[in-house]
């Protein structure tokens, strides 16, 4: 019995590159990451905002937009993203979906 079954086993691996591939999805890149020159933060108490942030000093200013599930680091170390209101850096890593221009992540 056990020969059977590894026999069958075997005769489906030997068939898997003939079957159709069907149902795989195509692998789509959403979220980008980008170090920014420049940075401006402002956000309310609910945590809904924008940031302001520029690839280079003549590049053109991309608006990203910030809520409470935006993740902050600064030197390794969590930022609550209440005490960024009104941030102006000069550097950052940024991570945001480049679909619907939502900023996920700031480091710096």
């Amino acid at each position: 019995m056990k020969k059977i079954i590894s026999a069958v086993f075997y005769l489906s691996l030997l068939m898997l590159p003939l079957l159709p591939v069907t149902g795989w999805a195509e692998q789509a890149v959403v979220d980008k990451a980008i170090e920014v020159s420049s940075i401006s933060i402002n956000i309310n108490n609910a945590l809904n905002g924008y940031a302001i942030v520029k690839h280079c000093p003549d590049c053109a200013e991309i608006r990203l937009t910030i809520d409470g599930t935006t993740q902050v680091t600064n030197q390794g170390k969590v930022v609550p993203l209440y005490k960024l209101n009104h941030l102006k850096a000069s550097y950052a890593l940024v991570i945001y979906d480049s679909e619907t221009k939502h900023l996920k992540r700031i480091v710096w």
